[in-house]
């Protein structure tokens, strides 16, 4: 028994990042420190948009890109992406608990689908939202294990072939996050 308990041990001491992700629990819903990384990146780079009322990683998300944020950030904490992982194994429900000058349109993706059609047509979504520059999807952050660095993915539609996704590390500074590196995950 001990044995089996000593080598879980020095496997995850090593940083064998699937031992990693069983201890780390999710939390039911969406954290306030969770709210606070996306209000900054929100106010940053995505204020005029409307969001999925739900968070997820679509298809598109290519896990490879965590590697090359690794690469880019090598500051960042390991946990940091175990976290990430975990966090969004499954999608969860975001509430309007943004603290930003205005409160933002959340929109189902189903709704969101009612709206542009089958064929996917910006122009109505633009009717229906004049001043919406795109319909924004957000993964659960992943957090270090003092929270703070952070790592958020962002996918941003403006049209069929007009659209981007990223992933950001970001790095809390006094009550504030900012964006520290940013890989980008696809442009179309």
């Amino acid at each position: 028994m001990w044995r089996i308990v000593i080598s879980v041990l020095c496997m995850a001491l090593v940083g064998c990042t699937d031992i990693q992700k069983l201890f780390i629990a999710v939390p039911p819903s969406i954290e306030a420190d969770e709210y606070s990384v996306y209000t900054d990146l929100i106010a940053a780079r995505y204020e005029n948009s409307v969001f999925n009322s739900n968070t997820g990683l679509t298809t598109i998300f290519s896990p490879t890109r965590l590697d090359e944020l690794k690469q880019k950030a090598p500051e960042a904490d390991p946990l940091i992406f175990a976290d990430f992982q975990k966090r969004n194994e499954q999608q969860y429900p975001l509430d309007n608990q943004f603290n930003l000058s205005s409160k933002p349109i959340l929109l189902s993706l189903v709704d969101f689908g009612k709206i542009v059609g089958p064929d996917l047509k910006p122009e109505l979504f633009r009717q229906a939202f004049p001043n919406a520059q795109g319909y924004v999807t957000l993964s659960r952050v992943g957090f270090n294990a003092t929270r703070t660095q952070a790592v958020v993915y962002v996918q941003e539609w403006k049209g069929p072939l007009n659209g981007t996704g990223y992933l950001y590390l970001m790095t809390k500074t006094g009550n504030h996050w900012t964006v520290k590196t940013e890989v980008m995950d696809f442009i179309s």
